[in-house]
């Protein structure tokens, strides 16, 4: 917490950061406490998910992720963060081990074997993401850091439910190139049956792409890189009691 707490106070001193006035962080499990206990992966009682905490009225130019009013108080807190906020917070190796970041996309078009469809279980997630909750592939492999550089080829790691039904649970669906939102795609991995990503309570994700593709999905946007842009959940393992 100690790390922590010097990484926030390091952050308020960069350009923008002061714009958004954040207060205080929340390693903690709020809203998502039952999702935590629940998630099929390894030791799901080391993993924390970030939440910020704000004096009323101070938010984010740009907010994209679970916000609410913190009970009895004025105050707001809320689960996204920016990618250079999250970037600071991988450096802090000696609280937490595999800091990684995921946002839910919405729909993707994405055309498979010829054939068209809408896909709305979507989410982009930095290349530790799986080795950071302890998941493993059934079929091919998950991220690695590797798979989230910008100049590295665009890939998906997908869902059991989804390889079932959109491609019969056939293993070559592995290596197989699709096309997503107009960006050609190879399908790498298949997770397990039980696993449906780290979203909230409910949420179903099939196909989970790196986030350093963002921008070639989503061309003519605005920056999301930028500190003021806040979209990314946060999560990581403790690496100490």
């Amino acid at each position: 917490m100690n790390d922590l707490r010097f990484a926030f106070r390091q952050l308020a001193k960069s350009p923008g950061f002061a714009a958004v006035a954040i207060l205080s962080l929340a390693l903690g499990i709020g809203a998502n406490a039952a999702l935590l206990a629940r998630l099929p992966v390894k030791d799901p009682e080391r993993l924390v998910i970030f939440n910020w905490l704000a004096e009323e009225n101070v938010l984010p130019q740009s907010s994209n992720g679970w916000q609410t009013r913190e009970p009895g108080s004025t105050k707001t807190t809320g689960t996204s963060f920016s990618i250079p906020t999250f970037e600071v917070f991988q450096q802090q190796t000696s609280t937490l081990s595999d800091v990684f970041a995921f946002t839910p996309t919405g729909n993707l078009d994405v055309i498979a074997d010829g054939a068209a469809e809408i896909v709305s279980g979507t989410q982009l997630a930095s290349g530790n993401y799986h080795r950071g909750l302890g998941v493993a592939a059934v079929v091919g492999r998950v991220f690695t850091p590797g798979d989230d550089r910008p100049a590295a080829e665009p890939v998906a790691v997908i869902s059991h439910g989804y390889w079932q039904r959109r491609f019969g649970g056939d293993p070559a669906a592995v290596g197989k190139t699709v096309t997503v939102n107009g960006v050609p795609v190879t399908i790498v991995g298949v997770t397990a049956p039980a696993f449906r990503g780290a979203l909230l309570v409910g949420e179903v994700v099939d196909l989970t792409l790196p986030l350093a593709v963002e921008p070639r999905l989503f061309r003519g946007i605005e920056d999301n890189r930028r500190a003021a842009r806040w979209w990314v959940r946060v999560m990581a393992r403790l690496c100490c009691a």
